[in-house]
């Protein structure tokens, strides 16, 4: 004869469950938590392989250039200068007043805190200035430009783009294509 469940059995299994699925999991990692090429805290000139790289600047003014290969690339705190290259590249300035430049494939571009100044010619991009007064340039792709907090001024170039300014006092220009322009608030 099979056992009977008590009802109390029942009840703790799916409050054990609540709790669990209340539970948040670790934090989201750090998309450079696991570099294949490590910078300093000074200032660095790091060059990437032709293969696919994770590249981490650390602290100081940091150049870095991805060469061939899909690169994750972090500048860390400090003035940077990223350089995708070829490949699709994904480029984090974080901290800093930082010039992120894509390259040949479809990119992600990523300024962080600061006055940043995003570009990327080629391929089907995005574009994120985050937090600052940052200037973001698309290319002759279909592009998403996202200002983020801060006076910010978007530009658009050739093909079908979105520009979508975010909080504060920012200026979009489309260009040739069919352009979609949202300013936001305080625009």
């Amino acid at each position: 004869m099979p056992p009977q469940l008590r009802p109390m059995k029942a009840c703790t299994v799916v409050l054990v469950a609540l709790i669990l699925a209340a539970c948040p999991g670790p934090p989201p990692a750090s998309p450079c938590d696991d570099p294949t090429i490590v910078g300093t805290d000074g200032n660095d000139v790091l060059t990437g392989t032709d293969g696919p790289d994770i590249i981490a600047g650390l602290g100081g003014i940091d150049t870095i250039n991805g060469l061939g290969g899909d690169d994750i690339i972090c500048g860390g705190p400090g003035v940077d200068f990223l350089l995708g290259g070829e490949g699709n590249n994904r480029l984090f300035g974080e901290a800093g007043a930082d010039l992120l430049l894509g390259g040949m494939g479809n990119d992600t571009l990523l300024g962080g805190p600061g006055a940043d100044r995003l570009q990327d010619e080629f391929g089907l991009n995005t574009l994120d200035g985050g937090d600052g007064n940052d200037v973001l340039s698309g290319g002759v792709g279909n592009d998403t430009l996202i200002g983020g907090p801060g006076h910010d001024q978007l530009f658009g170039g050739a093909g079908n783009d979105t520009l979508d300014g975010g909080p504060g006092f920012d200026q979009l220009f489309g260009s040739s294509g069919n352009d979609i322009l949202n300013g936001g608030a305080d625009n």
